[in-house]
């Protein structure tokens, strides 16, 4: 059976553990461990957690955590550990919340909390094919009814693993200096560093970004390059400074416009879906393919159309409103692992606040996971 091991320590974490009265005239144990956030159950008893992201087999499966830690001191609290709180709003105006009392099905039990310390809370692909697991580790169990706190160290984590049927799909080029980007990106976000060698997968690298019609299932026209711009023949204009920018700085840069977009795409066959977003989609799938790496979608809804959409996490499918009041801000589409934010329909409310004649929101982004830098170019009112 395949296996990956790691191991977490808090030897070297700085913590600090005080009594502080709370709005509802009690007094609670606060603990916090220096860098380390607090379980954020509202109710349930505030411990500091670890959040560890290990990288595993693309195409395996944590069926099983296999854990040891050592007790290394058992406290008898004179009070009961504080109650994590809802978070306080920062927005102007906001009341602050209500004090959230002991959760009693916590504090009157004789089970220890957490009952589990150790516990896969996501699992994900960067870059498609990079299976990363975050687990999260508590250095306490807690036992309401006897007011005792055990703290945990040296935890050894065995991982088995089983199989799955995540299908590795690589863009079939990708510039040597693009991968730097991603191999930056994954050694920033896992723990487990000296495993990325056994378990990143790269597509073929070259040097110098070019495209080959044999590269595509399908022989296209239009253009592909490293870092694109999608937007009309109408507004292409305004990108050519910013085009030129990114050339100077060695970068394959170009316009595609979604005239010609159409003209050779007839929709997203993988998704069925043949209107003009998903003319677009389907172009994004053969950039990615031959190894694009940046996109900039240059104008609203209505010059560079969408389709809404719902993101999912953890199996639930959820949409994004940005707090500003309009539906077109939610928008999430995915190919395989590509996420395309559109955001466009601002336009229409800055023009009523007589602000701006023309908002083009342009976001860039990778074309896979990750969302790295937004920009608002915008145009003043002549």
């Amino acid at each position: 059976m395949a296996q990956v091991s790691y191991s977490v320590s808090f030897k070297n974490v700085s913590k600090n553990y005080f009594s502080e009265k709370a709005k509802d005239n009690n007094h609670y144990i606060k603990i916090s461990f220096e860098e380390h956030i607090n379980t954020g159950i509202i109710g349930a008893p505030s411990l500091p957690v670890k959040y560890v992201k290990l990288i595993i087999p693309a195409q395996q499966d944590v069926a099983k955590i296999n854990f040891t830690y050592n007790i290394v001191e058992e406290k008898k609290l004179t009070n009961k550990v504080f109650p994590s709180q809802p978070d306080i709003p920062t927005l102007i105006n906001i009341n602050e919340p209500e004090f959230v009392k002991p959760d009693p099905k916590i504090y009157e039990s004789e089970n220890p909390w957490p009952e589990k310390v150790i516990e896969i809370v996501n699992s994900g692909y960067l870059d498609n094919n990079n299976h990363i697991i975050t687990l999260k580790v508590v250095p306490f169990q807690y036992y309401p009814k006897l007011e005792q706190l055990e703290e945990l160290d040296d935890f050894k984590i065995i991982l088995d693993l089983k199989g799955n049927t995540h299908e590795i799909v690589l863009p079939r080029i990708r510039t040597y200096r693009t991968q730097e980007i991603w191999n930056n990106i994954l050694n920033f976000i896992v723990d487990n560093k000296d495993d990325i060698a056994k378990y990143q997968h790269k597509p073929m690298l070259t040097k110098k970004f070019e495209t080959v019609e044999n590269q595509l299932k399908k022989p296209t026209p239009v253009e592909f390059y490293e870092y694109t711009v999608i937007t009309t023949n109408s507004l292409q204009y305004y990108f050519n400074s910013l085009i030129n920018h990114k050339i100077n700085k060695g970068l394959s840069a170009g316009i595609v416009t979604v005239e010609s977009i159409y003209a050779n795409y007839t929709g997203d066959t993988w998704s069925g879906i043949y209107d003009d977003a998903g003319k677009i989609r389907a172009y994004l799938r053969d950039l990615y393919e031959v190894g694009g790496t940046w996109v900039l979608l240059g104008g609203d809804y209505q010059k560079v159309p969408i389709r809404y959409g719902c993101g999912e996490l953890n199996g639930q499918y959820n949409t994004w409103d940005f707090g500003m009041g309009h539906k077109h801000l939610k928008m999430v589409i995915k190919y395989r692992q590509i996420y395309i934010l559109l955001i466009g329909t601002v336009i229409g409310m800055w023009t009523k606040m007589n602000i701006l004649e023309r908002v083009m929101m342009i976001i860039q982004i990778t074309i896979q996971n990750y969302l790295l830098e937004g920009y608002c170019v915008q145009q003043q009112a002549k």
